[in-house]
């Protein structure tokens, strides 16, 4: 068991809930499809794989990634990005940390992330050479 934030526990001015340590922090990522000359793009779903692999080589399983689209279905499951947005309380993207909002509008930014993720306690995996080597040749 480890302390990470959460919304709705107040402690001394922090927000803190007891969690399972094994479970993955969340990074969830809300975006929507972009309309160009070219066609439709999807930028931001772009920028959630990137943040998926940068991420989870740094922290393993420690860590999931997930992109939800603005307008699909699932985002029902999703309520209170939906109550930001709907609200006009914020831009896309958005970037959730845990429960917690992280940013909104602008860029995306894998560093300001990472740091969110240490400062809830995640720690660097150690990778063999061997592996990272490995790692850098399929991609």
């Amino acid at each position: 068991m480890g302390l990470r934030p959460q919304e709705g526990v107040v402690l001394a001015g922090w927000e803190w809930a007891v969690v399972d340590a094994n479970l993955p922090i969340r990074v969830r990522i809300v975006g929507v499809p972009s309309a160009c000359a070219s066609g439709v793009t999807e930028p931001w779903r772009g920028i959630a794989a990137l943040a998926a692999s940068q991420l989870g080589t740094r922290f393993g399983d420690q860590v999931s990634i997930e992109y939800h689209d603005l307008f699909s279905p699932e985002m029902d499951n999703f309520p209170e990005a939906l109550a930001l947005v709907q609200g006009g309380k914020a831009d896309i993207p958005l970037v959730f940390v845990g429960d917690t909002l992280l940013s909104a509008g602008g860029k995306i930014s894998l560093p300001a992330i990472r740091k969110a993720l240490e400062a809830q306690g995640l720690q660097v995996r150690q990778v063999a050479s061997s592996t990272q080597s490995d790692r850098v040749a399929r991609t």
